[in-house]
Formats: C-alpha cells, sequence, structure tokens
C-alpha cells in the first residue's frame, strides 16, 4: 500500500512538472 501510493505521489509530480510546460509554452509560444 505504501509503496503503491508513493508511485502515485511521484506520477501526480510528473504530471504537474508536465502540465505546468504546456502552460507556460500556451502562455508564451515560440
Amino acid at each position: 500500500m505504501l509503496n503503491d501510493n508513493q508511485q502515485a505521489i511521484v506520477a501526480g509530480r510528473s504530471i504537474g512538472e508536465v502540465l505546468k510546460r504546456f502552460n507556460n509554452k500556451i502562455k508564451d509560444p515560440r
């Protein structure tokens, strides 16, 4: 259970990073 929770946290963090980069691209496209 602990292991699954840690994996979920890591996945959520990576998804958050991708979303942040995606939002930055939309705000400042080059």
